[in-house]
């Protein structure tokens, strides 16, 4: 029989270091496998994309690098793409700042400069709003008499456009007794009272007592004037001929010759002494200031049944009228 080996205290030492090497080793090394992508010292089969990001390298290089190779821009230099369901309007997206400027911009009511732009009756406020005003719908300081906003017109009874009272009507009379030509002699208002009463007037231009109007179509520098603004006439059917607006002249509207809507007089009478020019002003030919009634001069008239303001030549012994206004 063989007897066992015999071993010293300090081999058996040895042997259990080495035992415990092994047990703590074989552990690791199959930790280094799963790491290294080893099975029983085979490569793993390739990852049929379980979704993991694991492996920061392999996360990055799926980012910024496409199948093709090509490298893409770094995700700084990316651009997000337009949103197509979104509109943009220049006018929309103006600058407020613009506000003093001098147009009136997206946004402004009024813009009449920076120096303009102080507030106050009729102007444009610092904020590009409009201040107090005709046409506001409320009645500002003395000048107004009325203000109904939108509804302000030119209609009969409605707050004019200067906000200075109410449409009214008055009406346009002939004199048709006067038979012994241009020498008016001044008496054209008596002529008017002494017929139709005391609240008319003789419609007659001399450019010394009466003035319709200094400049073409603009009722400016008027003397002793008879027809008013913001004011409806009617001939003697009661059919309106014309409303005035700003400037108190028959057959005007935005500085030029407008047709009238009906005609001074209904029917038969040719014409009436008036001295002024299709403009409104005053005429040369006045039968020498309405002093002469004979062939030797001539005068102007205003023809009575045409539909706009429409003046003609006489001599001084034609038998004209006289259109007599109520005031």
């Amino acid at each position: 029989m063989r007897s066992s080996p015999k071993y010293s205290n300090s081999s058996r030492a040895h042997f259990r270091r080495a035992i415990l090497i092994v047990r703590l080793t074989i552990p690791l090394v199959g930790a280094c496998a799963d790491i290294l992508g080893f099975e029983d010292g085979r490569p793993y089969p390739p990852d049929e994309g379980d979704g993991s990001t694991d492996d920061a390298s392999d996360s990055s290089t799926d980012a910024t690098t496409p199948p093709d190779g090509r490298a893409q821009p770094d995700s700084g230099d990316a651009q997000m793409p337009e949103d197509p369901d979104v509109v943009h309007d220049a006018g929309l997206e103006a600058d407020a700042s613009k506000c003093g400027n001098g147009s009136i911009d997206p946004g402004e009511e009024c813009d009449d400069g920076i120096s303009q732009n102080t507030g106050g009756y009729g102007k444009c406020n610092p904020n590009c709003t409009l201040g107090p005003r005709c046409g506001d719908g409320m009645i500002n300081g003395p000048n107004e008499a009325c203000d109904n906003g939108p509804d302000n017109g030119l209609g009969l009874g409605a707050c004019n456009p200067g906000c200075t009272g109410l449409v009214g009507q008055k009406a346009l009379k002939i004199y048709n007794s006067y038979d012994w030509g241009g020498a008016l002699t001044g008496d054209w208002d008596a002529m008017c009272k002494g017929t139709f009463g005391a609240g008319y007037l003789g419609l007659v231009v001399d450019g010394v007592t009466r003035i319709a109007s200094q400049t073409p179509y603009e009722g400016d520098g008027q003397l002793n004037w008879i027809l008013r603004p913001y004011t409806r006439y009617i001939n003697d059917t009661g059919t309106l001929v014309w409303t005035t607006d700003g400037v108190s002249l028959l057959g005007v509207r935005n500085g030029m010759s407008a047709p009238l809507i009906n005609t001074l007089a209904s029917s038969g009478t040719d014409f009436a002494w008036l001295g002024i020019n299709d403009d409104w002003t005053t005429s040369t030919s006045s039968c020498n200031q309405w002093t002469k009634s004979d062939a030797s001069a001539v005068g102007t008239g205003l023809r009575l049944t045409a539909n706009a303001i429409q003046t003609m030549l006489a001599t001084c012994d034609m038998p004209g009228r006289v259109i007599c206004v109520e005031q």
